[in-house]
């Protein structure tokens, strides 16, 4: 285990019971002669890619929290590396893990339901006090002690803002559930400082003719099925609504309710498998490059007040 700050990390490794560091090179340099063979990456988004490619240089799988990096070429640069190493590098995002919605994405490249025609997603977060600096109290304090900070309030270790903390959950979603190519990005967003916004509106332009929408605000008063996040997609023979535990498919005929599709598991459970060769990782860095590009275009997008073109790059 390592964390930069000595604060709760005695905590963690006793309770992992493991050994601690806080030096992430010195935990390599440490731990891979012992027989280190995978880095899980869950460091602000400003290091992702530093220590992403770090663990790759020393011979380690990696996975990397949401967003495998903050610019296209740090992405498409990991996962060149990994591929020349016979390595694996993969992203988080647990909805990919999710059997409704693998059982979902099956149907929808079946155009079961027609074509795609708008999608359009609204996540309310309550994570101001992250972004202000703010104490969360609760748990997390009795970990990290009283002096706790989440990185979220420091521009040089976030470089963003919610759009990469939770809005790459949903722009992963909507790529991957409907298998689009995305072409053009325009997005506004509210803003704490120069770097870090607390609220986008994001609009992609997606191949077929495919809209989406992205509406995130992260100093919102949630409450389960009252105020929580949801995604519809608008197609040919039905309507989907997807909310944190449901999925329903509305049509003419009445309403088909998706709840419990069978076991889900973990993204580090996910990480074993794939390295064990039981199962393939289930966002892999190839894949994962889609949303970064579309994540670093809404961001020029924001800067410039004009819609942003995204320039993939394709393994």
């Amino acid at each position: 285990m390592c964390r930069s700050k000595k604060e709760g990390l005695d905590h963690i490794c006793t309770e992992l019971e493991c050994r601690g560091y806080t030096s992430f090179t010195d935990l390599l340099k440490a731990e891979r002669p012992l027989g280190l063979q995978a880095v899980i990456v869950a460091s602000p988004h400003a290091q992702h890619f530093v220590q992403a490619q770090a663990a790759l240089e020393a011979g380690c799988h990696v996975l990397v929290e949401k967003p495998l990096a903050l610019h296209q070429a740090e992405a498409i640069q990991l996962t060149k590396q990994a591929q020349a190493s016979g390595l694996i590098i993969g992203s988080v995002f647990k909805r990919r893990l999710q059997p409704r919605l693998v059982r979902l994405k099956t149907e929808i490249a079946m155009r079961k339901y027609g074509r795609i025609h708008q999608i359009e997603a609204s996540v309310p977060a309550a994570l101001l006090w992250a972004y202000q600096g703010m104490h969360p109290g609760g748990r997390v304090q009795g970990i990290f002690g009283k002096g706790y900070r989440s990185f979220r309030s420091d521009d040089s270790l976030a470089e963003a803002g919610i759009l990469a903390d939770v809005g790459m959950h949903y722009l992963d979603a909507i790529l991957w559930l409907s298998g689009l190519c995305p072409l053009r990005v325009f997005a506004v967003g509210t803003h704490i400082t120069p770097k870090r916004e607390i609220g986008v509106i994001v609009t992609v332009q997606l191949s077929e003719g495919t809209l989406a929408s992205l509406h995130i605000y992260g100093g919102a008063h949630t409450y389960p099925t009252l105020c929580e996040p949801r995604v519809y997609l608008y197609m040919d023979e039905a309507t989907v609504a997807i909310d944190p535990n449901t999925v329903r498919i509305i049509r003419k005929e009445g309403v088909e309710e998706w709840s419990d599709e069978g076991v889900e598991i973990t993204p580090a459970e996910n990480f074993i498998d794939a390295i064990l060769g039981r199962a393939p990782i289930a966002c892999p860095g190839a894949e994962a490059i889609a949303g970064v590009a579309v994540l670093e275009s809404a961001y020029v997008s924001m800067r410039s007040s004009r819609a942003a073109g995204v320039s993939l790059w394709l393994p």
